[in-house]
């Protein structure tokens, strides 16, 4: 959209653009992660891993992967996040 408003299709700083995004940032982690996680060459670690820190995974996961999406309308102002929305539901 920008590109189009600007009248330039030259990609020239969609690297920078794509990367400082939301999704870029989501991508950063879960490359990090998988990195991390098939680095571990040992069942049994993975294992202890998942059973006594897979709470913990799920919460990294559920507030820094997923849901992306949401927080860049969030940054760009389009929508209300849903804590606010929940907020505004228990107030009425």
């Amino acid at each position: 959209k920008e590109a189009i408003e600007k009248n330039d299709l030259s990609f020239a700083g969609y690297r920078r653009s794509l990367l400082r995004s939301e999704l870029g940032k989501a991508l950063r982690r879960r490359t990090w992660w998988a990195r991390f996680f098939y680095r571990l060459r040992w069942p049994w670690l993975q294992r202890l891993i998942w059973r006594y820190l897979g709470e913990v995974i799920l919460w990294v996961m559920d507030h820094f992967i997923i849901g992306w999406a949401e927080r860049q309308a969030q940054r760009d102002g389009k929508i209300a996040s849903h804590n606010e929305e929940r907020t505004r539901g228990a107030v009425q």
